[in-house]
Formats: C-alpha cells, sequence, structure tokens
C-alpha cells in the first residue's frame, strides 16, 4: 500500500488543482449578491445592524465572549465579521471573499481527511469533489450569515485530522491540537459539539478498540467540552426565544425527522426543487400525511445498514456513521434549533461528507471491477459538470431580496409566511401595489394572521387610503387586543382622518398598556392640543423619557 507521502506527487495535485478551479467557478455568482432580509434573523442584524461588529477592540472582544448574540454563542464568528468590517466595510463582496475562500479551504481539508483515513486518492479526490460544488451547499456560502458553519467545519475538519493523525502517529502533540482545534470549532457554532462522537467513529474505522479504557479516557475531555457547550447553546437559544411555544407535536417531530433524513439523502443524490423555506406540512384536519410516514422505514434500513456493514466493510460504515452522527441533532426532534420548518440546506454542509464519502468508496470499488474505467469515469465528470452548473445558477436565485423571495414563493405556494415576507420587501422597495397582492395573497392563506393585516395597513396607508388601512387595524386589534403599539398606529390613522377623539381614546389605551410608551405620550399631546386641551404635560413626559422631537412642539405651545 502506498504511503500518505507518496501519493502527494506533482502528478496527483493536477486532480486537486481541478477540484479548486471548479468549486471556485461555481460560486462566482455570489460575488454580484447583496445583503438579504432572510426569515427573522438577516443578514441587517448580523451585518448591516450589528454594532458588535463595527468597532473591533477589547470591549467588542469581551461582548463576543462574554455573551449570546440572536439566540446563539459564536464569539469567533462575531470575530470573523467583525475583521470583515474592518478591511471592507459594508461592501458585500467583503463578506462573500471570506466565505469564498472558507468553503475551497474546507474542500481541500476533506481532501486531506479522507486521504489520511483510507489512503486511498481516488476516494478522497471524488469525496473533495462532491464536496465542493454540491448545489445543497449553496446556502451556507452565499448567505452571508452562515459564516458560522463555513468557519465551524474548518476547524472542525481541521481537528478531525489532528486526531487521524494522533491515532496513527501516537503524538500527544497532535491530540493537544485536535482539543484545540475543537474548542476553536466549538467557539464559532455550538453544532460542533458532534465532533466528541465522531471521533468513536474514527477509532473504529482505524481499527482500535473503541472499548479499551484508555480510547475511551482520551473522549472525556471532547465530552465535556461538548457538553458544556451544548448546555450553554441551550442557554443561548432560550434567553432569545421562547422555546416553550412549539407548533408541532413530538410525534410529529419524529416523522418529519424522518422525512428530512430521507429528504437530505434524496437531496445530496439529485440536489433538486431546493429551497430556502422547508415548511411543516399537515392536512386539512391537521393530521401528518400518510405518505411521510414511510419515511421512518427508510431511516430504519439505513441503521441496518449500518449495523450490517460494522462488521463487513468499516469503509460504508464510517460514511453512514459520520452523516447520521453529524445531521441527527439537526432533525428537529428537539426545540433546538427554534424554526417553523423540519430541515433546511445549511444543515447538510458537514454531515455530507459521509454520503460523499460512500458515493466515492463506490465510485473505486466499481473502478477496480470494470473494464469500462473511461465511461464511468466520463459520467462521474459529467454528474460533477451538473452539479457545478446548479450551484452556478442556485448562487443567483441569492442576489437580491426580490430574486430570494420569489424563489421561495414559486417553491412554496401555499406558504403564507413566503408572501407576507415578499410583501414586505416589496413595499419596502417601494412597490406597493405588489406588496397589497403579496398581502392579501398572504391573508387568503391564514387570514388570523394580525402582523400582515398590520404590515397590509402600512402599505395602504403609502396609496392614501387610510380608511382601508384603518379597516385592517381594526381586523389587527381584534385578534390582539392588548397591543400598545397597534392601539398607537391606529391613532396616527384617526388623526390623520381628523377623528382626535378617536385617536385620544386610542393613546390612552397604549399608555395603560405601556405607561413609558414615548412615542405613545408625543401623539398624545399633539392630539390633545388640536382639541384644545393642554397638551404640554404629555410632551414634557415625552421629552424626559428621551423623546427630543418633542422640543419643536414644547418651544412652540408651551414656552421655554
Amino acid at each position: 500500500m502506498r504511503t500518505f507521502s507518496s501519493m502527494l506527487t506533482i502528478k496527483n495535485t493536477v486532480p486537486v488543482l481541478l477540484i479548486i478551479i471548479i468549486t471556485a467557478a461555481s460560486y462566482l455568482p455570489i460575488f454580484e449578491n447583496d445583503f438579504l432580509n432572510y426569515w427573522d434573523t438577516p443578514h441587517y442584524s448580523y451585518i448591516k445592524n450589528n454594532p458588535h461588529i463595527t468597532d473591533l477592540s477589547l470591549q467588542s472582544l469581551k461582548t463576543y465572549f462574554l455573551g449570546q448574540y440572536d439566540g446563539h454563542y459564536h464569539p469567533l464568528t462575531l470575530l470573523s465579521l467583525a475583521i470583515d468590517y474592518q478591511i471592507g466595510g459594508l461592501d458585500p463582496a467583503q463578506y462573500h471573499l471570506t466565505s469564498y475562500i472558507l468553503h475551497i479551504l474546507n474542500t481541500l481539508l476533506v481532501f486531506w481527511l479522507i486521504l489520511r483515513l483510507c489512503n486511498n486518492y481516488t476516494t478522497a479526490v471524488v469525496t473533495a469533489a462532491l464536496f465542493g460544488v454540491h448545489t445543497l451547499h449553496v446556502e451556507s456560502v452565499a448567505w452571508m450569515s452562515e459564516r458560522k458553519d463555513l468557519l465551524y467545519s474548518f476547524f472542525y475538519l481541521s481537528a478531525l485530522i489532528s486526531y487521524v493523525v494522533y491515532t496513527s502517529a501516537r503524538n500527544k502533540k497532535y491530540y493537544i491540537c485536535a482539543m484545540a482545534l475543537f474548542l476553536l470549532s466549538l467557539l464559532s457554532k455550538s453544532q460542533a459539539l458532534s465532533l466528541a462522537v465522531t471521533l468513536l467513529a474514527v477509532d473504529y474505522f482505524s481499527n482500535r478498540n473503541v472499548f479499551d479504557k484508555k480510547v475511551l479516557l482520551e473522549k472525556v475531555p471532547f465530552l465535556l467540552l461538548s457538553m458544556a457547550f451544548g448546555l450553554g447553546a441551550w442557554a443561548a437559544q432560550k434567553s432569545a426565544w421562547d422555546l416553550s411555544e412549539n407548533p408541532v407535536s413530538f410525534v410529529a417531530r419524529i416523522v418529519y425527522a424522518g422525512y428530512a433524513f430521507v429528504q437530505y439523502i434524496a437531496k445530496l443524490l439529485v440536489p433538486l426543487n431546493l429551497s430556502a423555506i422547508y415548511p411543516y406540512r399537515f392536512d386539512a384536519d391537521g393530521g401528518i400525511p400518510l405518505l411521510l410516514w414511510c419515511n421512518l422505514v427508510t431511516v430504519a434500513l439505513v441503521c441496518i445498514l449500518a449495523a450490517y456493514a460494522a462488521k463487513r466493510s468499516r469503509l460504508v460504515f464510517f460514511g453512514v456513521a459520520f452523516f447520521i452522527i453529524n445531521i441527527f441533532l439537526l432533525l428537529k426532534l428537539f426545540p433546538v434549533p427554534k424554526g417553523n420548518y423540519y430541515m433546511a440546506d445549511r444543515y447538510s454542509y458537514l454531515p455530507s461528507i459521509g454520503f460523499f464519502f460512500i458515493a466515492a468508496v463506490a465510485f473505486t470499488a466499481l473502478l477496480k471491477r470494470t473494464e469500462l474505467k473511461a465511461v464511468l469515469k466520463g459520467l462521474f465528470i459529467v454528474y460533477v459538470a451538473f452539479l457545478s452548473v446548479a450551484t452556478y445558477e442556485r448562487c443567483k436565485i441569492w442576489k437580491n431580496d426580490i430574486t430570494f423571495w420569489n424563489d421561495i414563493v414559486a417553491k412554496n405556494p401555499t406558504e403564507f409566511y413566503a408572501w407576507s415576507k415578499r410583501g414586505f420587501i416589496r413595499n419596502a422597495l417601494g412597490d406597493v401595489q405588489g406588496a397589497l397582492a403579496d398581502y392579501n395573497r398572504a391573508l387568503e392563506i391564514r387570514p388570523g394572521h394580525y402582523e400582515t393585516y398590520t404590515a397590509q395597513a402600512k402599505a395602504r396607508s403609502t396609496l392614501g387610503d387610510y380608511a382601508g388601512a384603518l379597516t385592517d387595524l381594526d381586523i389587527a386589534l381584534r385578534m390582539r387586543p392588548g397591543t400598545a403599539l397597534l392601539h398607537t398606529e391606529r391613532a396616527v390613522l384617526r388623526a390623520v382622518l381628523k377623528d382626535f377623539n378617536g385617536a385620544l381614546a386610542d393613546l390612552d389605551k397604549a399608555l395603560r398598556l405601556d405607561p413609558d410608551y414615548t412615542f405613545a405620550y408625543y401623539l398624545r399631546g399633539k392630539a390633545k392640543h388640536e382639541t384644545g386641551q393642554n397638551g404640554c404635560p404629555d410632551l414634557h413626559r415625552a421629552h424626559s423619557l428621551g423623546y427630543t422631537a418633542a422640543r419643536n412642539e414644547l418651544d412652540l405651545w408651551c414656552g421655554k
């Protein structure tokens, strides 16, 4: 058997260089892409409106490492975004460049890891090629806010390589290096905690006795770090979101976890009908579609295959185990990660290596057994070319808010959130009529969504349809009567329609609900003035609470 160093010849570097070139070419469109407003944690909060990344100082570093941001603890991710900001400010190309480089580096690390593991150059090249160009990875690379995915994978793969070298060289410095890299991976994204279990799969693959006391003790530091960061991730998400509110029952989550598991495999094989949103789907009576239950059989078969491969093929077992270990916590069986969706393309980024490894092992075996080697290699080249073109085109979907949400609406025509969100984007871009059409469709799908009625009211106001806007807010308030903001917004409309008494009634209600609502005091002061009452106390109150714009009315109506 050839040694690791003997395979790294000048001739053998050509396929690796080709992998780099085709991967780089596949993702070129991302440099034309802008910031996106995605879900409720958009680039705007991660980059454009994130004050933590604008000042790279000791104080900002303290903020990164001692607190959570947007329900996540990922200080190194914030640090990398801060470095980008120092270099390029708010130029989207700078953030894309870092993600672009990280993905190419991760592709090279996949090649190195597989070459170290199985000592087979062909298997390493095929695995890396599939990882580099696969269309399912576009979300991780093109979505700037997913920097954490790329960064944690970089350190995760580096840690695995160090551990693989340790298992063969038995040199403690590689073990320590693996520990340090694992910590860096956890500091980039808590999803890295699965590495502690992945190491056991590496041990089995390397023909080590996984039940040996020494081998098990080696995992203790990794497991302790995993537990600490796992609890930290839970606490971070709990502090940012209400994890007790889950619209999907545990039984439904099990069924959808099986469906997601099968869908990941299907889309890794042929990446068709990809979407940034995969919402839960239920029957009209709220039940789970019967066909979804069948996916649990497929999951069981994969597990049986893994058990069978454990005795017959360490190569296949490692690939299956790697995929299962790293996708398990992302199958939405638990309240985290939070979100009303059953899968996401980005979740497959690291786990996909296991699938690609099995495909590469099968391809390598076929090359040895068939006389049609040229045909088989040709088919592989065609498949990689197909993935590359699909990836290139998929990157364009992430160009801007409109191209992005157009794709989501096309893939999910019955998902109310997609229509509502596109309506918001259209309204922000000045296409008010388009926004109203989207809001109308969203409300046809989910008539009781008060936030869409509120957004529709704002769009109608822009067109001067104040009566229509008032009707929308009346409906929204019937759904959420105890909302100070809605009462204040309705007061504004009533004031525009010269119904100052109605406006005062709404503002009185808003201030009973929220006694420190600064803007409501300001509006009530103005409304009182319009009805001949003394609005100065309210204007003084607004000014004292920090609403400096009230100074103008105070000077005009209330004296100095």
